[in-house]
């Protein structure tokens, strides 16, 4: 009488090695992977041209922010600006570096 197989009849064990006594199969070819740009040419140069707008609209808005005209309870003020800097600056500035670094 023939023992049962323990891995319920698979063809590996239970840790993803093959059962005994079963050969290994053959892998296909793995496929090349190749880096394209995900925009072209006159996009980059459009997204170049709204990075740079970006950059002067925000030190416009933070040397604007930062006039004295607008400090009125300074814990306040730190609070909000700390809020604008992450909101307005960090999180835009992020998307925009990945996005220029799609391929």
């Amino acid at each position: 009488m023939e023992r049962p197989d323990p891995t319920g009849g698979s063809e590996r064990s239970r840790w993803g090695k093959p059962a005994r006594g079963k050969a290994e199969p053959e892998s296909a070819p793995s496929p090349s992977v190749t880096m394209a740009p995900a925009m072209t040419r006159g996009q980059r140069w459009q997204f170049r041209g709204l990075v740079l707008t970006w950059v002067g609209v925000t030190g416009f808005f933070w040397h604007w922010w930062l006039s004295s005209g607008h400090v009125g309870t300074p814990v306040l003020f730190v609070a909000v600006s700390l809020s604008f800097l992450y909101i307005a600056t960090l999180l835009p500035s992020f998307y925009m570096f990945y996005v220029g670094q799609m391929r």
